[in-house]
């Protein structure tokens, strides 16, 4: 969770990086680039109670159209 740049096991393409980072008690974010270029951006946020998780990607696809999207993840 240092923020640098890795390689990522069973990612076919040798032009994507993802680096990971702790933004506090609670919460991580992966980025993703692909020659350098930030593509996607996902932050994870687990909540004090450890019930939900709050995951919350922004980026742009292939197509070079932007998208933003929400999940909530509840433990079973």
């Amino acid at each position: 969770l240092d923020g640098k740049d890795v390689t990522v096991e069973g990612i076919t393409n040798p032009a994507v990086r993802e680096a990971y980072t702790k933004v506090d008690d609670h919460s991580f974010q992966r980025v993703v680039k692909v020659n350098g270029q930030v593509r996607n951006t996902l932050k994870f946020t687990i909540a004090p109670d450890g019930k939900t998780v709050t995951a919350v990607t922004t980026g742009t696809g292939a197509d070079g159209k932007p998208f933003h999207a929400t999940s909530l993840l509840d433990k079973q």
